[in-house]
């Protein structure tokens, strides 16, 4: 799970979304974010991401 604002691949798991989603956080720049898949792009299995920083 790379992060989207650093690109770093350092992250864990921390805790889940209020929507049930995994929450990551990134050991390098300590944002916060979770996996999305949008749904316009589902077909595609594009992923996207949602940040807290």
């Amino acid at each position: 799970m790379g992060c989207p604002k650093c690109k770093s691949e350092h992250s864990v798991k921390n805790g889940h979304h209020h929507h049930g989603k995994q929450r990551y956080k990134c050991k390098d720049c300590k944002c916060q974010f979770t996996q999305e898949q949008p749904a316009e792009k589902a077909q595609n299995s594009n992923i996207g991401h949602f940040t807290i920083c």
